[in-house]
């Protein structure tokens, strides 16, 4: 998270504190307690906000798009769930950078490079997973009901015995959610689009979707999703809507 606020081309003082409120959140402290691996990929979630910036911007060197497979590769290597969590996030900056490139044939060939190497760095965990699957002799995931795992943003102070990071989160949601409706036109395009995509993610997370239906209906999520608050791990606040509103 320093380095993602850094990026973001914050003073010393903020990146710090950014980078403590990480560490400190639900999202990390996993690992401190039950050697959480979803807690260590999630760790390198905030290292893609530079390939994010490239890839909004248009600039997509060759530098930044081996950049985003070696970090695909590393959050792969914690945790695949995460991996395929986290990449949805990265659609619409791809989507907006693509448009705004004008060597697109080029820049998708080096953005096929980068994924070339996420999936080599990966093969060691995706080769055995695939093999399981032909013909697994080892148990299912346990099934869990998806209404199960939420977390309750809506209304984060019922609960003493949950972490203070998640009131502190969805204070952070509320204020820029009333702000991106209040000032939108004078903030950036992108932080536009990353306020957007981390409001989607929380709310994936929380009651606010029909879980139970959803878990009738596919019954398998049960087993491999489990948990809806994955969403809300790999959701980032925007620290650079503040920054934005204020110029």
């Amino acid at each position: 998270m320093y380095y993602g606020a850094k990026k973001l081309k914050f003073n010393f003082a903020i990146c710090v504190a950014l980078a403590s409120i990480y560490m400190t959140s639900f999202s990390i402290y996993g690992f401190m307690y039950s050697t959480s691996w979803r807690a260590l990929a999630v760790a390198f979630v905030p290292l893609l906000i530079g390939p994010m910036k490239a890839f909004y911007s248009g600039d997509w060197t060759l530098r930044e798009m081996l950049f985003l497979g070696v970090i695909i590769g590393i959050i792969a290597q914690a945790q695949i769930i995460s991996a395929a969590l986290v990449l949805p996030i990265l659609v619409p900056f791809f989507v907006i950078g693509l448009i705004k490139t004008q060597s697109k044939w080029r820049a998708l060939g080096r953005l096929l490079m980068g994924i070339l190497l996420a999936l080599v760095l990966s093969l060691n965990v995706i080769m055995p997973y695939l093999e399981l699957l032909k013909g697994s002799h080892l148990l299912p995931p346990t099934n869990m009901p998806l209404i199960n795992g939420v977390t309750n943003a809506v209304v984060p102070f019922t609960d003493h015995s949950g972490p203070l990071s998640l009131p502190i989160i969805s204070l952070f949601f509320y204020g820029a959610l009333a702000a991106l409706l209040l000032f939108w036109r004078t903030l950036s395009g992108f932080t536009k689009t990353l306020t957007i995509m981390a409001a989607v993610y929380l709310v994936l997370g929380t009651n606010l979707v029909p879980w139970s239906i959803i878990g009738l209906q596919w019954p398998a999520l049960e087993s491999y999703l489990q948990l809806p608050r994955r969403f809300m791990v790999d959701c980032k606040f925007n620290p650079n809507f503040w920054t934005n509103l204020s110029a």
